[in-house]
């Protein structure tokens, strides 16, 4: 071959690859690693390039003994069942408990789970692969006492580290090769990097994103049309840089209460002494009342407001998938802030209080009254740790903090928005001029 230049017979041997030409590029490769033999990516790309797996495990060890903390390497090694024994410790139990990232077989390049088609896209080749089936997590609710005994089943987030942002407090994991400049709920640049969090309660469920940014600027922009006193250079808010995708924690609860209470029940007895013959007797008696609760939910983050959720809400829990980690692929996830424990005490004292307020609703329908409760049994709890998407949109307009949230899963949109108070006055003063018109014409067809 007369080509001697190592960039040159890499990059032609990435190309042929990329065109699905392996025989092609696996020869330019080969001489590229012959040229450069420490390089470690000309061996990545020569085990794309390969076929055999036993080439492509050459390859990729390769790759190791040169660099072992080659996160790509180290994934796509891991995918074989047997790797070979020289390398299982530690590189193969290192990629399972540190940061994860999902890298395409193909090239080696980064992949972003796609929410439109519901696969992962290779952002640098744009091969597509396809994920297996997932079942429904709708109805996957674990023990709530077991769950509390028992540490946390460690980082599950795809994550070098995790960030925190000074400003508001926002603790949320980064995918790896991610460069994250500002935090995601409020704008602000003032980001710290940490370890990530030990012993956290894995998510058992997931909703995942159904449509990508591209959509997400179309149906903020519609909305931002059907607000009329809204200032008119807020449109920008649609620009994709102001706006960030990320996953937020909940847990859920499911349980049973019974409830007994006593009320006074009117009842008619015979009394020849009015003119109808009977009159009302008030007797207590007992009740009975049996509350179920499915899919309570209670937000694990304190970034996102009670009232925030509930201008996007509902999310459509019933379509619940079991989480995996490609879910996460390339996208953020916000850290829980209300440890299961205490949103637990949370679920049970609304369990309670609903409950009540349901008996009383019941007394009231029958008509009975003088509600007095005798005994609350408030079964144990079931519970998910589920994630659920939200678009944010944190902008700063005249020194304030505005925020819009879309609902990742449905499209539904809450949030504040300024006020052009210059077109408020404007719609004033055009109303008085139309009153003062109105008043004119009256009283002249009443002078006639």
């Amino acid at each position: 071959m007369d080509i001697v230049d190592y960039g040159e017979l890499l990059a032609r041997g990435m190309r042929a690859v990329r065109a699905g030409k392996n025989e092609e590029g696996k020869k330019y490769l080969a001489f590229a690693v012959r040229a450069q033999p420490r390089q470690t990516q000309g061996w990545l790309w020569l085990a794309a390039a390969c076929e055999d797996p036993n080439q492509q495990k050459d390859c990729l060890i390769r790759v190791i003994n040169l660099d072992a903390n080659n996160l790509p390497a180290r994934i796509l090694l891991s995918r074989f069942e047997t790797p070979d024994d020289t390398v299982t410790p530690p590189f193969i139990a290192e990629a399972n408990t540190q940061a994860r990232a999902f890298i395409c077989p193909q090239c080696g390049g980064r992949q972003r789970f796609d929410p439109e088609e519901q696969s992962l896209t290779c952002l640098n080749c744009g091969t597509s692969e396809n994920l297996s089936p997932t079942r429904s997590a709708a109805d996957d609710e674990k023990r709530l006492s077991l769950a509390l005994q028992e540490a946390g089943a460690g980082n599950w987030a795809l994550v070098a580290g995790q960030i925190k942002c000074e400003n508001c407090g926002a603790i949320t994991t980064v995918p790896p090769s991610q460069q994250t400049a500002n935090c995601p709920f409020c704008d602000s640049p003032k980001i710290i990097t940490q370890s990530a969090t030990p012993d956290l309660t894995p998510p058992n469920a997931i909703a995942p994103f159904t449509f990508d940014l591209s959509e997400t600027r179309r149906r903020i922009k519609a909305w931002l049309g059907e607000h009329f006193f809204i200032p008119d250079d807020l449109n920008q808010l649609g620009r994709a840089k102001e706006l960030r995708a990320i996953y937020i924690p909940f847990w859920t609860f499911d349980g049973k209460v019974e409830l007994d209470y006593d009320a006074e029940v009117p009842h008619q007895v015979p009394d020849m002494t009015r003119k109808s013959g009977t009159r009302t007797e008030w007797k207590w008696e007992k009740f009975f009342f049996d509350h179920h609760v499915d899919d309570l939910l209670v937000p694990a983050s304190h970034t996102v407001k009670d009232m925030d959720v509930k201008k996007i809400a509902p999310f459509d829990l019933k379509a619940l998938k079991e989480y995996r980690p490609e879910f996460l692929a390339d996208w953020q996830a916000e850290v829980y802030q209300l440890s299961l424990a205490d949103a637990a005490v949370e679920a049970r004292k609304q369990f309670h209080d609903n409950a009540i307020n349901g008996a009383r609703r019941q007394a009231a329908i029958r008509g009975h009254r003088g509600f007095n409760l005798a005994q609350v049994k408030v079964y144990e709890p079931t519970y998910k740790h589920i994630l659920l998407p939200l678009w944010i949109g944190a902008y700063t307009y005249r020194g304030k903090l505005f925020r819009v949230f879309v609902n990742g899963q449905t499209g539904k949109i809450g949030g504040e928005t300024p006020t052009d108070w210059a077109k408020v006055a404007l719609v004033v003063v055009g109303v008085l001029v139309l009153l003062l018109i109105v008043i004119a014409l009256i009283a002249f067809f009443m002078r006639r």
